[in-house]
This record gives structure tokens, sequence and C-alpha cells, in this order.
């Protein structure tokens, strides 16, 4: 049996994770939680999604990947938004644990 999250609802919480390239824009990470909490949702931000202290990536590979299991594991989190995809996200494919999440939340 499939165990689905359930359907998002006003006031839950958005995850947002930059998986690969950071968000550069402070502003636009911003404008885009105020459309976010428009909706009627609290946006939490991972702790490294405006970095851009690794090159082209948010991070190292194992602190992204650690960023995308702190949104999983979180209780209070249920869904994941990716804010900036890229080349650097799949390097993270075999670093993730998604078992270790209790609940389940959209990704």
């Amino acid at each position: 049996m499939i165990n689905r999250p359930e359907f998002l609802k006003p006031h839950d919480v958005l995850g947002i994770c930059a998986p690969a390239g950071p968000i550069l824009e402070k502003s636009a990470w911003s404008a885009a939680k105020i459309e976010i909490e428009k909706k009627g949702f609290v946006a939490k931000l991972a702790t490294n999604a405006l970095s851009a202290a690794y090159g082209y990536l948010s991070a190292p590979d194992a602190e992204r990947a650690a960023d995308i299991m702190e949104l999983f594991v979180s209780s209070d989190v249920q869904a994941i938004l990716a804010a900036k995809g890229g080349y650097g996200a799949r390097s993270l494919r075999f670093q993730t644990n998604r078992t270790k999440s209790q609940d389940p939340c959209w990704l």
C-alpha cells in the first residue's frame, strides 16, 4: 500500500531547498516567500539555500543532501520544493535516505 501525504491545507509548512545552485537573488527569495504566504502556507528555508560559498553549487554534496533530509524528517514540513535545480542535484540521489522520514510529504 502506498503511504501518500495528505493534501496541503492553509498554514502547512513548505520546505524550500536548493539541491543544486543557490538562490542568488535574496530579493527573489523574499518575493517567493511573500507569494507562498499569500497562498496561506508557511515557508521554511533550508540551511544552505541562500549560500553561494561553494562555486556554482549552494554547498558541498553532503550538506545539500543534509538539507533535504532535514526537511524530510521534520514533522512540521508537509511539502518540499526545490527553489532551483540543476546539474548538481543529480549527485544527491545516493546521499539521501528517504526511509528515515516517519511521515510522508510532497516533493
